[in-house]
């Protein structure tokens, strides 16, 4: 799905009430805590882009760790809606109206990049051009949401839940592997794109497991041209 028709999903009333149908679900709750634990890993005062960033759902982690935040977005909708937040809990937010895939800023020019429920959206050749483009602006670590197909030797077929999962997946594959209007991605495909801009995965935490066959992870990854030990991390 293109950027134009994406930001056109979320105005008007449709992004005012996303948190309010999201919030509680038990996929909200696990991402919420996977997300704050990985952000707790940064030094105080380290830069982060959020992109999107919606409605800016995890404005409360960015205060609680003093963290300073760029939240991107292609609808002004959705930045009015973090705007809101953002001063509603007294945070300095700098909210861009841009792009995911042409975004305004040198490279290396964050600590970290968040990126969360909008990889799927997007189909093979604009996933890898937007990692690229997420990679190309930080110094350091990207946090990823990316749901992937399982494959199959792990499907755990010696179980009826296995079974059901992967007569599921193949109908899914049947459809081109599509659900609904999202891209399901191969794992692989995923795997490969790290590698091809030199991320390296630091922590890898699935928040769901459906029944479709596929798994919805939460990557924190680490560019390889990065010291190690640097500053911007602490010690887990």
């Amino acid at each position: 799905m293109d950027n134009d028709t994406l930001a056109r999903q979320y105005t008007g009333p449709r992004a005012q009430r996303y948190d309010e149908e999201r919030v509680g679900s038990e996929k909200w709750n696990l991402e919420q805590t996977v997300v704050e634990s990985m952000l707790g890993r940064l030094s105080r005062g380290a830069t982060v882009l959020d992109v999107p960033v919606g409605t800016g759902r995890f404005i409360e982690f960015y205060k609680r760790f003093q963290l300073r935040v760029t939240g991107v977005d292609a609808s002004l909708d959705m930045l009015a809606e973090a705007d809101r937040k953002a001063k509603a809990l007294d945070f300095q937010l700098a909210v861009v109206h841009g792009t995911i895939f042409d975004l305004a800023f040198d490279g290396d020019s964050f600590d970290a990049v968040v990126c969360v429920r909008f990889l799927n959206w997007l189909d093979e050749p604009d996933f890898a051009a937007a990692v690229g483009e997420l990679a190309r602006v930080t110094c350091e670590h990207l946090i990823l949401g990316v749901r992937h197909v399982v494959p199959l030797m792990e499907m755990a077929l010696h179980t009826p839940a296995g079974w059901v999962r992967f007569g599921r997946q193949c109908i899914t594959r049947l459809r081109g592997k599509r659900l609904s209007s999202i891209t399901l991605h191969r794992r692989e495909l995923v795997q490969s794109v790290f590698e091809r801009f030199h991320l390296e995965v630091a922590e890898a935490c699935r928040v769901e497991a459906r029944y479709d066959g596929t798994d919805y992870f939460i990557y924190l990854l680490r560019r390889r041209s990065a010291h190690v030990e640097s500053e911007l991390v602490r010690s887990p």
